[in-house]
């Protein structure tokens, strides 16, 4: 992936963010949140799952789908967002209907997701320079 000089709506801060740099941050992404899900089956509390799921849709609507619309180009994962936007709504109505949460422990649930994908999309981005690096290494050492 080639970037060009001028980096558009506030990518300056991207040195050499690639392609698979945003593969690993996105798997990392899907282990998270499957161990969420996971856990939440295991101890049967879906409370930490809805909050972050929650996150989640609203890190598609801001992130990918409103940075594209501001970027007036591609950005990506925003397909991926736009796919996924309407069953993921789906699925908090129902997994809603079937917990029968009141709403003071959705706006609560709310509360915790933001705050739970913020922190965990900062030390994502965060790592996403030192895989950046680890990678710009490794494909150094092979070029002898």
């Amino acid at each position: 992936m080639v970037w060009v000089k001028w980096k558009p709506f506030g990518l300056n801060y991207i040195h050499n963010f690639q392609t698979p740099t945003f593969s690993i941050a996105v798997g990392v992404e899907f282990l998270g949140l499957s161990l969420i899900s996971l856990f939440s089956i295991v101890f049967n509390s879906f409370f930490i799952w809805y909050g972050a799921f929650l996150g989640l849709i609203l890190h598609y609507v801001l992130i990918h789908i409103l940075l594209c619309i501001r970027f007036k180009g591609y950005v990506p994962g925003v397909i991926t967002s736009a796919i996924f936007l309407i069953p993921s709504i789906w699925i908090l109505r129902e997994a809603n209907m079937i917990l029968n949460y009141r709403i003071g422990t959705i706006l609560l649930a709310c509360l915790l997701g933001v705050v739970l994908m913020y922190i965990f999309f900062q030390v994502l981005y965060k790592l996403m320079g030192y895989w950046s690096e680890l990678l710009y290494k490794h494909s150094k050492t092979g070029l002898s």
